[in-house]
């Protein structure tokens, strides 16, 4: 599956959403992870920060932090929500960068639990867990699993029209060593 930027700042990638899957099109999807995650305040925001997206090219950060209901429990129709950090400014995403490259597709969404994946592959699924002692995002739910902190894109090619030729995966395993995983989408 090839992965192209489009726009300086979208990443594209095809297939796009199939089947049962909801797709949520709006500037307010995140991502999550699975552990005990140690989480500083976003920018502008008083979300829990799950985890965040950088690029070789530039220093511009997407975030992802957590959205709860009023009563505690993860938001159904919209568990995370994300945003550009911009010059340490908080800035929107397009439509476009969300249906195409950086929003989420979720399998399954539940006040504990959203199992999902990004608009642009699916060779990774992720599970947002919340319990009563921490809400995290988990890469793999297997033995080897470990708490997401950041996702690396490598890209190539021109800025108009760059491909992502890996992907480097982030976090802490349950003894809290740092764990990193790289797959090519």
């Amino acid at each position: 599956m090839n992965i192209l930027i489009k726009h300086a700042l979208c990443v594209v990638c095809l297939p796009l959403f199939s089947g049962d899957e909801k797709t949520i099109e709006s500037s307010n999807v995140l991502p999550a992870i699975k552990w005990v995650n140690t989480t500083k305040a976003s920018p502008d925001t008083n979300g829990q920060l799950l985890f965040k997206i950088r690029r070789d090219r530039d220093k511009q950060e997407l975030h992802y932090t957590l959205h709860l209901s009023s009563g505690g429990q993860l938001n159904v129709s919209n568990p995370i929500k994300m945003y550009w950090v911009k010059n340490g400014k908080k800035e929107a995403l397009t439509k476009w960068q969300i249906q195409i490259a950086y929003g989420l597709t979720y399998k399954s969404i539940s006040a504990t639990e959203a199992v999902f994946h990004f608009a642009c592959t699916r060779k990774k699924a992720f599970h947002l867990i919340k319990s009563s002692k921490s809400t995290a995002v988990y890469v793999n739910k297997v033995e080897d699993d470990f708490i997401l902190s950041e996702l690396y894109l490598h890209l190539v090619g021109p800025l108009a029209c760059p491909v992502v030729i890996k992907i480097d995966i982030t976090g802490k395993d349950s003894h809290g060593h740092l764990k990193t995983e790289s797959f090519k989408p």
